[in-house]
């Protein structure tokens, strides 16, 4: 019975303490998760000329200009960068 109480406890205490978008689901990728995203195709395009400049898609530059102009954190932008080369254009470094 201690146990449980005990393991009960910790349970609350760490649903308490992890923050909430911790738990929720995050919707960063819905927009070019299609396999013909409009949205994709762009980014995908955009990392082509950067690419050509010998820029390279994940960098830091490139990436805070894909949050900004997309509204993202740098993080949501860093994801969405990484899944688009991944599944839409793997052929962009």
């Amino acid at each position: 019975m201690r146990r449980y109480l005990l393991a009960l406890s910790f349970a609350g205490c760490l649903a308490i303490a992890v923050p909430p978008q911790v738990h929720s689901q995050s919707n960063v990728l819905d927009p070019v998760r299609p396999k013909n995203s409009p949205l994709a195709k762009s980014m995908c395009d955009q990392f082509r000329k950067l690419n050509a400049q010998g820029i390279s898609a994940k960098s830091q530059a490139s990436i805070s200009s894909l949050a900004s102009s997309q509204g993202l954190s740098y993080i949501d932008a860093d994801v969405r960068t990484t899944y688009v080369i991944a599944i839409h254009c793997s052929t962009v470094f």
